[in-house]
């Protein structure tokens, strides 16, 4: 090989290292820029304080933790909780859980990363057990409000994830109330906005957490295992519709379609990745803007990006106006004086201890059939 050759080939190739260089550098810079988390600090949707969740507590076990176990979900884990969960919407769609009746709108959830980050946060805290699990402060995001459903188990027997699911279903047995006409449940009286949120036909992405830890129950220490799920769009909102009833998946929101599994849910055309993505991108172009303190106004609940559905595009009907005839309200008596056994087991979930035992007969039998047998199976292991 002559020099001149020589020559050329170490141009050359220094030419090429020097690209390489650029283009590893442009590469590391874009993926920093993607992966570095967004800030909630000091966010609109908290009052402009620090409030949120994200910003409030830093990553990992908080320090008042006793006896913290890292849980954290696995793959296998959070799809057995989607799937209890689109069983449960399910079930509501199609009539299965009386006295409700089938829901036309009840859309599928999908699992959504951003919002399982955000209720592992919430999970350790480790906040101790109470009859009435205590939320977060402020979980919002930038383009949409997020609910939150959160349950407890305590006692040292195992319980897989997905059956703890069913302590919010539970809740269903004291809404007294029609799904067309949500009434909060007030202060003092029995707890179901879990089960509201749960159920609600406008959610479409979810995420969970997952924390093991040792808290006071009942005079003494106790292992306590919680689930936390973060649930979007939030809803329903007072006088809002839980579901519109009528025929399964019979008028899905705007762009959603009857699923194909002919299961009564509506299921939107975008798969689970390109929610995420856009829901990733909408809330950094969101989070910049804040800091640029651009004067732009956030999305009003439930848009997430034009590519997303847009809760607000499904047309609700009167469901916002209030209702004062006594036909739109199914309040349930019972004269029975028995105890029902069931009661007997949901005494073991904390955030149901307190609740009275004398509920109709029929209520508890329907909330027998649609529990997860193995959850009837581990309570009964409690007594």
């Amino acid at each position: 090989m002559t020099q001149s050759v020589i020559v050329k080939c170490r141009i050359y190739y220094n030419e090429m290292l020097g690209v390489l260089v650029v283009l590893s550098c442009v590469l590391a810079l874009a993926t920093a820029g993607q992966s570095s988390p967004i800030n909630y600090c000091g966010a609109k949707m908290c009052k402009n304080t620090n409030a949120h969740t994200l910003c409030q507590y830093p990553k990992g076990a908080s320090p008042k933790c006793n006896s913290y176990m890292k849980s954290r979900l696995r793959t296998y884990e959070k799809k057995n909780i989607l799937d209890r969960l689109n069983v449960l919407r399910s079930l509501a769609a199609q009539g299965a859980m009386f006295p409700f009746p089938p829901a036309q709108d009840m859309l599928k959830l999908h699992w959504i990363e951003a919002l399982a980050h955000e209720a592992q946060r919430w999970a350790d805290q480790c906040r101790p057990p109470q009859s009435v699990e205590e939320h977060d402060t402020c979980r919002d995001l930038y383009s949409l409000k997020v609910g939150q459903c959160v349950a407890s188990v305590v006692g040292t027997t195992p319980v897989r994830v997905e059956q703890m699911v069913d302590i919010w279903n539970i809740q269903g047995i004291f809404y007294n109330y029609t799904v067309d006409y949500y009434v909060p449940p007030r202060n003092g009286s029995a707890y179901y906005g879990d089960f509201a949120q749960m159920l609600w036909s406008g959610s479409y992405m979810v995420g969970c957490g997952l924390s093991r830890f040792m808290a006071q129950w009942k005079g003494r220490m106790q292992r306590v295992q919680r689930l936390v799920c973060n649930v979007a769009p939030y809803g329903p909102q007072a006088t809002q519709a839980i579901w519109t009833p009528g025929s399964p998946a019979s008028h899905c929101p705007h762009k959603a379609m009857p699923n194909l599994k002919g299961n009564g849910l509506c299921v939107y055309p975008e798969s689970r990745r390109a929610v995420e993505k856009a829901l990733e991108r909408r809330e950094r172009d969101l989070s910049r803007a804040k800091r640029k303190k651009k004067t732009r106004k956030p999305p009003k609940s439930g848009k997430v990006r034009r590519d997303l559905p847009e809760v607000s595009d499904y047309d609700y009907g009167d469901e916002g106006k209030p209702r004062p005839t006594r036909q739109n309200k199914m309040v349930l008596t019972t004269t029975a004086k028995s105890v029902h056994p069931i009661m007997s087991l949901i005494k073991l979930i904390p955030s149901m201890a307190d609740y009275p035992a004398n509920f109709p007969k029929e209520l508890m039998d329907n909330a027998a059939s649609y529990l997860s047998p193995s959850l009837l199976t581990i309570l009964v292991l409690f007594l």
